[in-house]
């Protein structure tokens, strides 16, 4: 038989009485969501042994349905927004391929009687659902899978609710360190700016006083030699003369202090170092003033004695 889809149903291939609408039995291979919709007096709809694989997302919008028949169907997965059905009270999903819910199933608080029997469902779905074999049984399972599907939903919102705040807290901390890399960073920079700066003033501190002084002395040279008249070589000459004929009368002082006090051990001495220097003006002029010298401490001495 050839599988119908939703525009291809037919006045006369379905029953619709009062609230129940029944569509089993008519290969149908989709959802009939745009009928059941304009239909909102079928709150009761049997979609058993049919064709259907998938379930659109729009069908939850159907939010006055409270009986749901989908048994004996090939559907695999529901939509993540099946717990729109809030009215829903009874649900078969007898004989299909579901592995696994929805977290949205947690919100079905009005189910009461549930059958999902010949699924392969996960191992921990398939603990709570139990065989179902009277209505007490799906019954149970109804509030079971409702009660850990809520469960599983609460878990799982912690879990994302734990680490959005780690996220978070992990960012703040980043964030905090970053910013105190920004300031160290930032003072780092600042000091060495200021020190780049007390070294520019101080090499041009520097540098100012050196030229100052330069100019200084500069100035006072020119100055001393526009006095002098003299050229700088001439002073340097002038000044040896003087500091070596300053020494020599020095020495033939010290020599005229020591023979004062022992004339007899000393005077021999001095004629001597005199008698060996050369015949230069500076010495012949020493010589004359240390025989001036001479005579006038032997005259004094005789004197005193």
């Amino acid at each position: 038989m050839v599988g119908l889809s939703s525009k291809a149903l037919r006045k006369h291939d379905y029953v619709l009485e009062g609230s129940h609408w029944d569509l089993s039995l008519l290969s149908i291979t989709e959802l009939p969501v745009a009928e059941l919709d304009a239909n909102r007096k079928a709150t009761k709809v049997d979609l058993s042994n049919n064709f259907i694989r998938t379930i659109p997302p729009e069908f939850p919008k159907l939010v006055h349905l409270t009986w749901l028949d989908l048994s004996k169907n090939r559907i695999v997965e529901l939509p993540e927004n099946f717990g729109s059905l809030v009215k829903l009270q009874h649900l078969d999903l007898y004989s299909n391929k579901l592995e696994r819910l929805p977290l949205s199933f947690g919100e079905l608080k009005r189910l009461k009687w549930l059958d999902l029997k010949e699924n392969p469902l996960n191992s921990e779905l398939q603990k709570i659902v139990g065989d179902c074999r009277t209505a007490k049984e799906c019954e149970q399972c109804a509030l079971r899978v409702v009660k850990l599907m809520k469960e599983v939903s609460i878990r799982l919102d912690l879990e994302r609710k734990r680490r959005k705040d780690e996220e978070e807290e992990a960012m703040k901390r980043q964030q905090l360190l970053d910013d105190k890399k920004r300031v160290e960073k930032a003072k780092k920079k600042a000091k060495l700016a200021k020190r780049k700066q007390r070294e520019h003033q101080s090499k041009e501190s520097h540098v100012s006083s050196s030229s100052s002084t330069s100019d200084k002395k500069e100035e006072v040279g020119d100055e001393n030699n526009f006095k002098s008249g003299a050229k700088p070589s001439t002073n340097v000459a002038r000044h040896i003369f003087s500091y070596i004929s300053l020494a020599i009368l020095f020495l033939l002082v010290l020599f005229l202090i020591l023979i004062v006090y022992d004339g007899d051990k000393y005077a021999f001495v001095s004629k001597r170092i005199v008698s060996r220097l050369h015949e230069s003006p500076v010495i012949k002029l020493g010589k004359e003033l240390t025989e001036l010298c001479y005579d006038l401490v032997k005259h004094y001495r005789q004197r005193w004695e």
